[in-house]
């Protein structure tokens, strides 16, 4: 018999695309453990468990990585299915990945290095580039990541959360190109204005 949540009870959280095994300083049961230093999910006030069925039925896409930046690094830990959804790999074909595997040609190397750069100075990055389905489609990718502190300050992860903007990208396209056909419409117009008075 499967016993009722009371009031204010979260339920357990799901396993599933690695999230107890893969996030640095869980001990692969439930909560963080806190034998080794702090773990990931330890400061939310609801709990590893409940944090973890959040990243679950999140609709951006949630990436952890170790905090590694240099190649091989940094290695990607955990996705939740929303980033499996957005880029068609599904959770065992990239845990274990660099995430410069999801990059391609049309990928602004600027933002890469403005990425690194700012992860070194300050522990967090927000920027858009182009990355990359399994199927090879080009999408502009949002990207927020933040550093996952341990209490000595070294970082200990990373936490990208991305988001598809194509549209988005392409109606300020469409708006800047109708911005631009208005006016070299109405220019002409107002210079032979002026040039009557």
């Amino acid at each position: 018999p499967t016993r009722r949540r009371r009031q204010g009870e979260w339920p357990s959280a799901p396993r599933a695309h690695g999230l107890d095994a893969h996030l640095p300083g869980t001990s692969g049961t439930g909560p963080a453990s806190r034998a080794g230093g702090p773990g990931l999910l330890e400061p939310t006030a609801l709990g590893a468990a409940s944090l973890a069925e959040v990243l679950q039925v999140s609709r951006s896409a949630v990436m952890v990585t170790d905090a590694d930046l240099d190649a091989p690094g940094p290695v990607i830990r955990y996705v939740n299915p929303a980033f499996e959804q957005l880029s068609g790999y599904t959770s065992a074909e990239v845990i274990g990945r660099d995430p410069r595997f999801l990059q391609g040609e049309a990928t602004d190397r600027r933002v890469l290095r403005r990425l690194r750069s700012d992860l070194e100075a300050n522990g967090s990055f927000e920027g858009q580039t182009f990355d990359y389905r399994k199927d090879g489609t080009a999408f502009v990718m949002s990207w927020r990541i933040s550093a996952v502190r341990r209490d000595d300050g070294t970082t200990q992860a990373y936490v990208a959360v991305q988001d598809d903007v194509t549209q988005l990208w392409l109606d300020r396209i469409r708006g800047a190109d109708a911005v631009t056909s208005l006016q070299r419409n109405l220019l002409p117009a107002r210079l032979d204005a002026v040039d009557g008075v």
